[in-house]
């Protein structure tokens, strides 16, 4: 590769590559060819001597790779997009090439005045390791393990030389290749470390810890019967010198319900005191293993760039790298990213989304290297570390966009959430059920159990108690959730949305969890001026455990029924959305979001809803800030006979915002079509 031109000195701002930058290195995209960036590199833009070789070097790589050679005229025309401090983890520059669907990231192994003078933008990196088993990997591993241990006082929060309490029951995975693999009860041992895995089942068959094996799994387990993911996890947690480890499908009986609850109830403690949570985030299933070769199109490039001073005859070399863009998530995700949830298939599970919270050290297995998550650092091998060390403990998300696609994973602790006030922890528990929503369950049931340790903390921090995903404190601000649009990776593009309920009941109504869709929150954080009032909530737990699944659920609520027919917008029936379903006659066109909890439209049965349905809106509050109008959207329920002269049955349909406009009347209207009396939601 040819070096890139010599420089004497800065440059006006050029408009292909958009440098030199502004010193404050302000997030930018900036769209070009890869044409423009030769043209002016030839006018004398270093920036761009150094860009178009580097985009050709990787175009030319991925264009054998995938598509033969391509015509030189349609190189040239290849559209380039550069992204500018795109990423939560500091500065970073990274290029598209969209035809390829190719992302470069350039960096640098060390800084220097010229470096940060004419790229600002570049971030400090290093090259990946060949193997995310090798010895630089393990040794990578070890140094962040040490450095955690030593220097990180929110990571020894649950890990004081020892873990407070060992699981139930943990596999002994010896020391060595020679040992046995024996499943052993924790009463046996003192309490030592020991690590925890994180995986995706998926759905063929593995071994599994059940009634008529587990006398077996206590002498010896089989090695060769175990699925690909559990022995590379045991291979490398030997690596570590951690000899205990556990497994949820061996240290849990599977086919016995009552201790499957029992056990997955103690959740978060289990992942808690965890030296080390292994995560196996590339595997879509317990057979796809933990390690991976990275293919050598990730093999980071050096480009020298030979800088010759003003008044100087000497010239002095720079070095600019640029490779491939590693698969991770040390940052923002464009939201529904298929390529990312092929990638990185556990992360779009419900299950391991808890694990994440939870656990307070995470190494997770990509397919090109990996990736580090504590309290106080998060950071990947691609990145050096004197530069992840600003993070502060990052949970990273692989769907949201915006203020929550990375929160501080300190953040998310009972020491962080119990110095918060009310109005903060109520967005904060809005945001983690927003985020959680967009995941996937094998089993729908588990919506409460596979949240259930993140609901104990937080009942703890926030000194409330918890009904059906909702809290007693925040009750009316809870209530006030919607449905939005969740396409899952594996529809097409054109294929008709649908949303509704589980198939098998979970939740009541008026929680978030009665839906098998993303739900959001409507913002409260101004305020809310309750218009109702709570007379009386309760749920029913199906087993011990008050955070995991329900058998019933029930809220009552004090306040002004406004009767209306539902009518069915005039829209086309091949395009339904939540937002867009229905009509509230009793509005008479007022402004307003109607969002529809299920696409009744498409069913039939309990959610039957016919045209002209009679429906009623509840005022359930009215936003201090904006003045709208937070209303639930209820309908009798037929054949529900309450207590004699007791509260009307009902169930949710929906939620109804009513902007207010001035001189519109609003609360005129509400006064003269309200009737008062009481509701029971279920």
């Amino acid at each position: 590769m040819e070096a890139a031109r010599s420089t004497t000195g800065p440059a006006p701002c050029c408009r292909a590559c958009q440098h030199p930058r502004a010193s404050g290195r302000t997030v930018a995209v900036a769209v070009t060819t890869l044409e423009s960036l030769r043209r002016e590199a030839e006018n004398g833009c270093v920036t761009c001597g150094i860009f178009a070789p580097a985009i050709q070097v990787l175009i030319s790589e991925e264009s054998k790779a995938k598509h033969g050679a391509k015509h030189a005229s349609d190189v040239e025309e290849t559209r380039v997009n550069f992204e500018f401090q795109m990423s939560y983890l500091g500065d970073s520059l990274n290029v598209s090439v969209l035809p390829l669907g190719l992302r470069i990231s350039f960096f640098a192994t060390e800084y220097t005045p010229w470096l940060r003078d004419t790229l600002p933008d570049l971030p400090r990196g290093q090259p990946i390791p060949n193997s995310t088993n090798s010895d630089a990997s393990v040794e990578w591993t070890k140094q962040q393990l040490q450095q955690c241990v030593a220097s990180h006082p929110s990571c020894q929060i649950s890990y004081q030389g020892a873990p407070l309490q060992m699981p139930s029951r943990i596999l002994d995975i010896g020391t060595s290749h020679q040992d046995d693999i024996r499943l052993i009860d924790s009463s046996e041992r003192r309490p030592e470390p020991y690590a925890c895995l994180s995986y995706c089942w998926g759905r063929s068959p593995f071994l599994t810890t059940r009634s008529n094996n587990i006398g077996a799994h206590r002498e010896r387990i089989l090695w060769d019967a175990l699925p690909l993911t559990f022995r590379d996890t045991i291979t490398y947690v030997r690596k570590l010198g951690v000899r205990y480890l556990w497994i949820d499908s061996l240290c849990i009986v599977q086919d016995d319900p009552e201790d499957w609850r029992q056990e997955s109830s103690k959740m978060a403690t289990v992942y808690q005191n965890a030296y080390i949570v292994i995560a196996a985030s590339k595997s879509a299933d317990a057979h796809g293993g933990l390690f991976s070769d990275v293919d050598e199109a990730y093999d980071a490039h050096v480009l020298p760039v030979h800088v010759r001073a003003p008044g100087k005859d000497e010239a002095r070399e720079e070095q600019v790298w640029f490779r491939r863009s590693p698969t991770h998530f040390l940052g923002p995700v464009v939201p529904g990213s298929r390529s990312m949830a092929a990638a990185l298939p556990t992360l779009s599970r419900g299950w391991i989304f808890q694990e994440r919270i939870l656990g307070s050290r995470i190494l997770h297995f990509g397919p090109e290297e990996l990736l580090w998550e504590c309290q106080q650092l998060s950071t990947c091998q691609c990145t050096a570390a004197s530069k992840a060390d600003d993070t502060a403990g990052m949970v990273l998300s692989s769907i949201s966009w915006g203020d929550d696609a990375v929160q501080p994973k300190s953040t998310l602790s009972v020491r962080s959430w119990v110095a918060r006030d009310d109005r903060e922890l109520v967005r904060c528990w809005h945001s983690l059920v927003e985020e959680y929503s967009r995941l996937h369950l094998t089993h729908e049931t588990d919506i409460f159990p596979a949240f259930s340790g993140v609901t104990k903390l937080f009942r703890d921090a926030s000194q409330s108690t918890n009904l059906a995903g909702l809290w007693r404190k925040s009750l009316l601000t809870d209530l006030l959730w919607h449905v939005v649009e969740r396409k899952d990776s594996s529809e097409s593009l054109h294929s008709r949305y649908t949303w509704g309920r589980p198939r098998s009941w979970r939740a009541p109504t008026w929680s978030w969890a009665s839906v098998s869709s993303a739900v959001k929150f409507i913002d409260t954080s101004g305020g809310l001026e309750a218009c109702c009032e709570v007379q009386e909530a309760g749920c029913e737990a199906a087993g011990m455990d008050s955070t995991a699944e329900l058998a019933a659920g029930f809220l009552v609520l004090q306040g002004n029924m406004i009767p209306s027919k539902l009518r069915y917008s005039d829209l086309p029936s091949s395009d339904p959305k939540p937002w867009n379903l229905y009509r509230i006659e009793a509005l008479r066109n007022r402004v307003s979001n109607v969002w529809a909890d299920v696409d009744t439209s498409a069913t039939k049965g309990a959610d039957d809803m016919p045209d002209g349905s009679e429906v009623y809106c509840f005022p359930i509050g009215v936003r201090r800030v904006s003045g709208a109008v937070e209303c639930l959207l209820l309908q009798e329920v037929a054949g529900e006979k309450g207590e004699p002269m007791g509260p009307m049955i009902c169930r949710r349909l929906g939620l109804v915002e009513i902007p207010r406009v001035p001189r519109d009347g609003l609360d005129e209207w509400i006064d003269s079509s309200r009737r008062t009396c009481a509701v029971k939601i279920i």
